[in-house]
């Protein structure tokens, strides 16, 4: 089984999982980043987004893990930056969960080893289908070639397809011309693609522009995220695109005037305020609403393109100082409220600065005045990098940060993977997600074309 590759990977010293703090009165942000350091072939490590769930309910609770890991700080008068991995140690072959496995076997099957209801299931067959002939446990071209063919032509090859496949001399070089032809059809790019967007635009038919209230055209947004994706064309564009996607499928620049006051269906927000998907009139509209601080927004951002989702306890970077609670919502009478929110708010500020609903100016439109306090007042911050003046830079800068992140490139690719196979990747298929990951720059030149065509060259696509 192609479990036992994890499974045979114990050392000596065990295995971290991603994010581990300490209590409320020490909870350190750094612990991922530690246990990461320490043990970075952690297959949580590798191919997943960094969270607290490993040791806390949600911050700063902890669970059983997290109670037996602070416990074995205290009990070895250990110092938490620099003995953490002692601890953990320490711990390992308990059963903090009463689940029955080691809390190093856990790790090692990439489940939470303080949460019982966390373990492994590895995904069933289709339909109960006998294989069809497949090479089961090495790269089998065949049914790469078939694979393909449903997940980008949106079709099995037919019988005369399999017989040419079957005898070409270079079965490799006709796959990926099979993959080239799929991602021009009709069916990858009105169909296979949209459903990726689908999450990260949020359609909501009522609203849209021909709903029973419109209030934004969501047709701007799924045309970028298309063209972004297609072509060789850089795929940072869906957070640095200045343009949009017309209905023909031509590059436009500018603004886009709309219907009325609010400018619904059209773009307002000017060229040098455009950040891609974030800045479209129906993100802005559907998550800022009428909030003066839009949190949702930034969530969403935060969410969709970087992986992030604080609603679950990922990427909490905590600034000094923060929460503010610029907008007296209460963020800062709660420890559990404290915790999010000293990460959430610094990645709104920025977006405060667009029109939500009932803003004049049109919805979507950048308005420096807009917040009741000053900018000064407070500092954007994405991935412990300042952004400053929120007035002047705000989410052009918050963008420029996040396209050349490693989060947005392990997000693209944990993407298109997880569609590629119907699932989410297994742990021994992590080392693909991160080969993927790190090479979408330099070896894709950040094109999610070439990124594909590595993609179906991966053990993880082609082992049945």
């Amino acid at each position: 089984m192609r479990l036992l590759s994890v499974l045979v990977v114990v050392t000596a010293t065990g295995v971290l999982p991603s994010a581990l703090f300490a209590p409320a009165a020490l909870a350190k942000p750094v612990g991922p980043r530690l246990a990461c350091a320490h043990y970075p072939d952690a297959p949580m490590c590798r191919g997943a987004v960094v969270a607290c769930t490993q040791c806390h309910t949600a911050p700063p609770e902890l669970n059983s893990y997290g109670s037996d890991v602070f416990a074995a700080l205290e009990a070895g008068n250990l110092v938490y930056e620099d003995d953490l991995g002692t601890a953990l140690l320490n711990v390992e072959g308990d059963d903090s969960d009463g689940d029955g496995l080691t809390n190093l076997e856990e790790i090692l099957l990439g489940t939470r080893p303080g949460d019982a209801s966390s373990f492994f299931s590895a995904p069933a067959p289709p339909s109960g289908a006998p294989n069809p002939g497949f090479d089961v446990g090495t790269y089998d071209e065949a049914f790469a070639f078939r694979r393909l063919l449903i997940d980008y032509c949106g079709r099995s090859p037919t019988f005369e397809e399999r017989e040419a496949f079957a005898a070409a001399i270079d079965q490799r070089a006709l796959r990926h011309a099979a993959l080239d032809a799929c991602l021009t059809s009709s069916y990858w790019t009105g169909e296979g693609l949209p459903r990726l967007a689908d999450k990260r635009i949020r359609p909501l038919q009522a609203i849209n522009i021909d709903g029973v209230i419109p209030l934004a055209d969501y047709g701007w947004d799924y045309r970028l995220f298309v063209h972004a994706l297609t072509g060789d064309r850089d795929a940072r564009d869906l957070l640095l695109a200045t343009y949009h996607i017309d209905a023909a499928g031509l590059v436009v620049e500018g603004v886009i005037t709309g219907d009325g006051d609010d400018q619904v269906g059209g773009q307002p927000a000017l060229v040098d305020k455009r950040a891609g998907m974030i800045t479209t009139q129906w993100f802005l509209m559907v998550h800022t609403m009428f909030s003066e601080l839009p949190r949702t927004t930034a969530a969403q951002a935060y969410r969709a393109y970087l992986g992030q989702d604080i609603a679950r306890s990922e990427g909490l970077l905590p600034v000094e100082g923060e929460p503010k609670d610029i907008d007296d919502k209460g963020v800062d009478d709660q420890e559990t409220c404290i915790y999010c929110h000293a990460t959430l708010d610094p990645l709104s500020y920025a977006f405060a600065h667009y029109n939500g609903i009932g803003d004049s100016g049109g919805i979507g439109a950048y308005n420096a005045n807009r917040p009741s306090w000053q900018p000064s007042e407070v500092e954007a911050v994405l991935l412990d990098v300042p952004l400053g003046d929120t007035a002047a830079a705000g989410v052009t800068q918050w963008a420029q940060i996040a396209a050349n992140s490693p989060q947005f490139r392990q997000n693209l690719a944990s993407m298109f993977l997880t569609h590629a196979l119907g699932r989410a990747p297994l742990p021994d298929e992590l080392d693909d997600l991160q080969a993927l990951a790190e090479g979408f720059d330099d070896v894709d030149d950040h094109r999610a074309v070439r990124l594909l065509h590595r993609l179906i060259d991966t053990n993880a696509f082609g082992v049945p």
